[in-house]
């Protein structure tokens, strides 16, 4: 199946999730925060964090919920699809940047990223302990890029000592976030991969 925003805008326009369910690039960016995980996260943790109350009402029609999970799906599918591809990761196709300004689509998507980093922060957290400060610098970047196009509330104090040369441009960071998205999530999933590896390896040791 291939993926379509507005497959899932479609899904999410069901009159059964009005006011229920993030906004459809809202919910990419959060997804593609899971994608970009630093260790395995099951579909039914995660799943309910894209519902505004952050769990799914019984009360929702289970067709409607089913048809946005398999849409959301599709998208997750297609983000790793893109980060093996040579081209990497792009925006939804509904994202778009014009004379340093974010529209709202990718405004939305950038936030949704964010809310995304912000629940798995301890995951992250616990693993750049452990890594080199380029590592570190990486996911600072990524953060300051998302909150840049976002238009983060936090941005202009965090920014109130940088001399005005050195301000992030709107459009420079919007050129630049693609690859800065690649980079970001294929680490993300080396370090789950490789800790899935040694856990692997760990069951299947000899007991002494």
């Amino acid at each position: 199946m291939s993926y379509s925003t507005s497959s899932l805008i479609k899904a999410i326009n069901h009159p059964a999730l009005a006011d229920k369910v993030m906004g459809p690039t809202q919910a990419q960016g959060f997804t593609f925060a899971i994608v970009s995980a630093p260790a395995l996260i099951p579909t039914k943790d995660w799943w309910p964090m894209l519902f505004v109350d952050q769990k799914i009402s019984a009360e929702i029609a289970p067709e409607a919920r089913d048809a946005f999970l398999q849409e959301i799906m599709v998208y997750f599918k297609h983000a790793v699809d893109e980060l093996k591809a040579p081209e990497g990761f792009t925006f939804p196709d509904v994202c778009d940047c014009k004379d340093n300004n974010a529209n709202v689509e990718l405004m939305a998507f950038c936030a949704g990223f964010l809310q995304g980093y912000h629940w798995l922060s301890d995951l992250w957290q616990d693993r750049l302990s452990n890594l080199d400060d380029e590592s570190k610098s990486l996911v600072s970047q990524t953060l300051l890029g998302s909150m840049v196009l976002s238009g983060h509330p936090q941005l202009p104090a965090m920014l109130k000592d940088t001399p005005k040369d050195q301000l992030p441009v709107v459009d420079d960071v919007y050129a630049d976030m693609p690859k800065t998205l690649t980079i970001f999530a294929t680490f993300g999933r080396r370090i789950a991969a490789a800790e899935t590896i040694a856990e692997l390896k760990k069951a299947e040791a000899p007991k002494a």
